[in-house]
Parts: C-alpha cells; structure tokens; sequence
C-alpha cells in the first residue's frame, strides 16, 4: 500500500484528508510541522509528500528545501496544499520543489486525483 506523508499543522484538515485517503487505499501518515515531517520522512521514505505552507517551527517552503538536498528523498514528489494562494507562494513553492499546488479550501477528490497522478494504486 502507497504511504503518503501529510504535513499540517490545522488538526481538522490533517485527519480529513488522512481519512479519505486512507477510504481510498492509501495508508497515511500526518505530521504537525515541518520538523516532525523531515523526521517522519526519513524514517518512512513516503511515496508522495502532501505539505502546507504556513507552519510553525518549519514552514513547507523550508522543509522542501530540505527534502531536495537529502539523497534519499531529493525525488519524492511533494504536492502543496496551502491558503498562501498567490502567484508568489506558488512560484517560491516551486522553485522549492514542490511538483504541484492545490490551493486551500481544497475539494478531496481534487486531492485524490493528484495523488493518483503521482502514486496510482496498482
């Protein structure tokens, strides 16, 4: 089974998302900030990487950073999913690494194609 690694720091939104796509096949993990989510990628090695932006401690744009240095997870696509909506959040996350961008509020079949599109189940 796919793991997705969803970093949000928005209780609700986190275990809304990891409900649905765990009803859809996906096994998924959650993270609150960047920090626990560069932690929880080490040591899953997920298929795909759903990150907010607007975090405490580590924002997304920081955390990708990090991923796309780290020889282990530098090819894991990251999917952005964030209320930062403007042209400017959208470029930065892109030159951070970020292989999409949904923007906040989200519908969760919007999610789900994305995911499908990055780690469709066999």
């Amino acid at each position: 089974m796919p793991t997705i690694l969803f970093v949000e720091d928005t209780t609700e939104q986190r275990d809304l998302v990891a409900m649905f796509l765990g009803m859809n096949g996906y096994q998924v993990e959650v993270a609150n900030d960047g920090i626990e989510g560069l932690t929880q990628a080490r040591k899953l090695r997920p298929d795909l990487i759903l990150l907010d932006l607007g975090m405490p401690k580590m924002d997304g744009y920081q955390m990708m950073e990090e991923l796309r240095v780290d020889e282990t997870l530098r090819d894991t696509p990251v999917v952005v999913i964030s209320a930062w909506a403007a042209a400017k959040h959208r470029e930065q996350a892109e030159a951070a690494g970020a292989d999409a961008f949904i923007t906040k509020p989200f519908e969760l079949t919007h999610i789900l194609t994305m995911v499908q599109k990055y780690v469709p189940l066999d």
